[in-house]
């Protein structure tokens, strides 16, 4: 199997292997001997090449699935939502995942851990979780401290969140704001593809991660 794939993930395409191998060899029947989700043992039948496509019941768009419907997003207020905006110009980040060419987007923020407070805020409005990223610190950098990281990720969220923040529009020429419309085009052409994609569709997020890359180089 491909290296790089999370543990967990590797696990569940070994699982499924096996089961074909014992006389399961379709999906549906993987699984329900399994009782795991369909659309992941799909997903594993094309990386161990052991279907070519996938059923035509995935192939609807992922508009029209359910699990693209945006979560429900409740603003405290204008000035809550512009603060937010002014702050993620400066700190935040947003990207295309491709640990295992799923591209799932993602929108971080990166501050040291005595800020903590601002990003357990941003939780509790908008969602997402905090993390502690591991880091090696050293006296010789003095400007080296623990960090503390609000991230949020999927289709539906990060989409809900750049709507209704306003993130995705606005006036100011911020350099990051290119960035943003760019993960913003990006997310509005996920939602626009069937739900499983084929390879030649997978190109398609594939180039918005490579541009999204590209944008972010440093241009005097």
């Amino acid at each position: 199997m491909r290296s790089g794939l999370r543990p967990h993930t590797l696990r569940k395409y070994q699982q499924v292997q096996d089961a074909y191998d014992a006389g399961f060899t379709t999906g549906a029947e993987i699984s329900e001997y399994l009782d795991i989700p369909r659309s992941t043992v799909y997903r594993a039948l094309q990386h161990l090449d052991l279907a070519s496509k996938p059923p035509p019941e995935n192939r609807r768009l992922y508009c029209d699935c359910p699990s693209s419907a945006l979560p429900e997003i409740l603003l405290p207020g204008p000035s809550w939502t512009a603060e937010f905006r002014g702050f993620f110009y400066g700190e935040g980040y947003v990207g295309l995942g491709n640990e295992t060419q799923s591209y799932n987007p993602k929108m971080t923020i990166n501050l040291r851990l005595d800020d903590e407070d601002i990003l357990q805020e941003i939780v509790s409005v908008l969602g997402g979780g905090v993390c502690y990223p591991r880091k090696c610190y050293s006296d010789q950098f003095r400007n080296s401290r623990p960090q503390a990281r609000w991230s949020a990720s999927g289709w539906p969220l990060c989409l809900a969140i750049l709507e209704e923040t306003g993130l995705a529009y606005g006036h100011l020429p911020a350099k990051k704001r290119d960035d943003i419309a760019l993960f913003h085009k990006a997310i509005l052409a996920r939602y626009q593809l069937p739900f499983w994609l084929y390879p030649d569709e997978r190109v398609i997020l594939h180039q918005y991660y490579l541009d999204l890359i590209e944008i972010k180089r440093y241009r005097l």
